[in-house]
């Protein structure tokens, strides 16, 4: 095989006796995702077995050749040089024959139309702490590696991004120490110019940064939820259905009013309540851990005995909210 590249159309030809097969295509470019993504040709690429490839999107024309006069191009059936181009109407190979006018022998070459993009993965190699989905929770220093795979041409490069910076051709594993990023965006392009679609991978690296945990309060020997308490709810387990793969620990106290075994029960009865509002919420079940602590956790001055104003007294009326670490059980 014989490769011309003249201009910006390139030329794959085949000799056979007197006769010049060539199947020539245009430079496409790739339209960009966004202004930062860069472009690429869809073009030929030959492997190193002798295998070609063409993206199968790019229009291809048959000219004929006499003997060996490249100079000398004859389009079928039109003169213009930009007409009548051929498409492959699938993926994968295809068989295109030529019929020797002089001896009228066939000969049958092989093209692999290829229409599929590579497909990436994110891998962690060091400081993952979980992955769910398109999201992953690290330790403050990651490494980070890029792995595609294309069955067909092959794997060009790989790109990617760090918080829609500049996007950089992927060489080597990404060493990040004391991280403070939010997402890496990434694609892989194969030989012949087919640009898979960019992957966003977010990371977290405190899990308050993604949902906010306020307290809620409640009223003097009462475990039912106020106004004020529904909607704080509401908008944690909306955030806890954004993130179903984070489990929480509700912690309801009381003040220190009363005796302390009626105070464990009311506390109890405060975690129920919770639960069960989240759960109404669709948060599902499993994923909440509702525990009463009486009133063994009084965070101010107002311990049994002492006078303190119900302001004071509500603070310690209240549920708390912890996120169950990944590796606890």
């Amino acid at each position: 095989m014989i490769i011309y590249n003249l201009k910006y159309n390139f030329f794959h030809c085949l000799f056979q006796y007197k006769v010049l097969i060539c199947f020539v295509s245009l430079i496409f470019i790739t339209p960009a995702f966004t202004q930062q993504i860069p472009v690429f040709e869809k073009t030929f690429f030959t492997d190193s077995a002798g295998n070609v490839f063409m993206n199968k999107k790019m229009p291809v024309y048959l000219f004929l050749v006499p003997g060996q006069d490249t100079e000398t191009k004859h389009l079928v059936p039109s003169p213009s040089k930009h007409a009548n181009p051929m498409y492959f109407d699938r993926h994968g190979e295809h068989l295109i024959t030529h019929n020797d006018p002089v001896t009228g022998e066939k000969t049958g070459y092989k093209v692999f139309a290829d229409g599929l993009p590579p497909e990436s993965k994110l891998d962690i190699t060091n400081g993952l702490i979980l992955h769910f989905e398109n999201r992953f929770y690290c330790e403050r220093s990651v490494a980070i590696e890029i792995n595609a795979q294309d069955a067909d041409s092959g794997v060009k490069n790989s790109f990617y991004s760090i918080d829609n910076g500049e996007y950089k051709i992927y060489d080597n594993p990404i060493i990040i120490e004391q991280a403070d990023f939010e997402q890496i965006t990434f694609f892989s392009v194969d030989n012949v110019g087919n640009v898979e679609d960019p992957v966003v991978a977010y990371f977290i690296f405190s899990i308050d940064d993604v949902v906010e945990l306020e307290s809620i309060y409640f009223a003097y020997d009462c475990d039912r939820l106020n106004e004020d308490a529904r909607k704080q709810l509401d908008e944690l387990a909306l955030s806890l259905k954004k993130f179903p793969e984070l489990r929480i620990e509700l912690r309801s106290h009381t003040d220190a009013r009363g005796s302390s075994e009626y105070n464990q029960r009311l506390s109890e009865r405060r975690a129920a309540s919770t639960r069960n509002y989240l759960v109404t919420k669709g948060v599902s079940p499993d994923r909440l851990v509702a525990i009463g602590f009486g009133d063994s956790k009084i965070i101010n001055h107002c311990i049994k005995g002492v006078e303190c104003t119900e302001e004071e007294h509500q603070k310690n009326r209240r549920t708390k909210f912890r996120f169950i670490p990944f590796d606890e059980n």
